[in-house]
């Protein structure tokens, strides 16, 4: 399994501290975090990653791997991410399950409304 190069937690104004979940990227060549104020939504703290990203490494060649808190990514998911770049650069999301036996996540599972099934080229 290939290690992150970078790992930033932006943390979206949460009532938990989330500091105790960070020992988990143990194997990350570099790590930050940031604890936002108020809660910006998803594209807001994204976007503040992002930034984050630029400043400290800039534009050379990045393939960023967005998750969520609500997320639980496969041990190979940023080395399967990377892959798929090299072949073909683009825009890509993998598939998406809900972990919930709920009504919601069972309609979610069915018509794959949480998976990305695109890809945009320059």
């Amino acid at each position: 399994t290939r290690r992150p190069d970078v790992v930033i937690v932006v943390d979206d104004g949460s009532p938990v501290d989330l500091s105790p979940a960070f020992s988990a990227w143990p194997e990350a060549a570099s790590f930050a975090s940031v604890r936002m104020l108020e809660n910006t939504g998803p594209a807001g703290a994204r976007s503040v990653g992002l930034r984050l990203l630029r400043h400290w490494r800039g534009d050379r060649g990045l393939v960023v791997c967005l998750t969520d808190s609500d997320a639980a990514p496969d041990r190979r998911w940023c080395e399967a991410m990377l892959e798929v770049q090299n072949e073909t650069p683009g825009i890509y999301s993998g598939p998406t399950l809900s972990l919930t036996e709920s009504h919601t996540g069972s309609f979610h599972d069915h018509f794959g409304n949480l998976n990305g099934r695109w890809t945009w080229d320059d």
